[in-house]
């Protein structure tokens, strides 16, 4: 009878371990099969080009806030997720951030949009809201306290002509605290 050597067997072991990597490695680029409605393990899309979502905009001075003491209500956007908005904003700079910080802009995206169900008279009414499973949230920087550029640096800025330009001194070697114009948001679906 023939009975393998020991160089054949640990041969073999090595080929299928390598076929079972090269499968593997495979399977990262092959799409799983579509999941019937019915299974509970696939992921669906909650949010589509019609869906309605609430954005609720809080500030913020710091990087990882608490839900009740270091967030600050400033407004609150219904919006359709295809629709393009411009909304103006007006944020009060606290003297923290005036004066050596950097505030933050916290915005959490509520589905399905929360309408005329949300009673907004209390002073805690969103934390109920911003705890709820299907709300994102992202945080951005709103301030930020460096020295000001000088204006042979800036590039891109608008030229205005020698006549235009009114000769104001201006100390550069403060840092300043400077604000965002523009704060954009996009909803991927």
């Amino acid at each position: 009878m023939y009975r393998p050597s020991l160089t054949t067997v640990v041969s073999v072991l090595f080929l299928a371990y390598m076929a079972n990597s090269m499968w593997n490695i495979v399977q990262l680029y092959l799409p799983p099969p579509a999941c019937p409605e019915a299974d509970k393990t696939c992921i669906s899309n909650l949010v589509t080009p019609s869906t309605k979502l609430s954005l609720l905009v809080f500030s913020t001075t710091k990087t990882r806030p608490q839900a009740g003491s270091d967030l600050k209500f400033l407004q609150r956007l219904d919006v359709d997720v295809e629709e393009e908005k411009e909304i103006p904003a007006k944020v009060k700079l606290p003297k923290s951030v005036t004066n050596n910080g950097t505030m933050y802009l916290s915005v959490f995206a509520c589905h399905p949009a929360l309408g005329d169900k949300v009673d907004m008279s209390e002073d805690t009414w969103w934390h109920d809201v911003i705890n709820k499973p299907q709300t994102s949230y992202v945080l951005t920087k709103l301030t930020q306290f460096h020295i000001p550029e000088a204006e042979t640096f800036n590039l891109l800025g608008d030229e205005k002509t020698e006549e235009e330009k009114p000769k104001v001194s201006v100390d550069r070697s403060r840092p300043v605290t400077h604000l965002r114009s523009r704060v954009i948001l996009s909803v991927m679906t």
